[in-house]
């Protein structure tokens, strides 16, 4: 089971990539 902090961190993550992608 994971952490809600990880859960976060993917959320984050997923943002960032996102603004690397444009």
């Amino acid at each position: 089971m994971r952490a809600p902090l990880a859960n976060q961190t993917d959320a984050l993550y997923a943002i960032h990539s996102l603004a690397l992608s444009t």
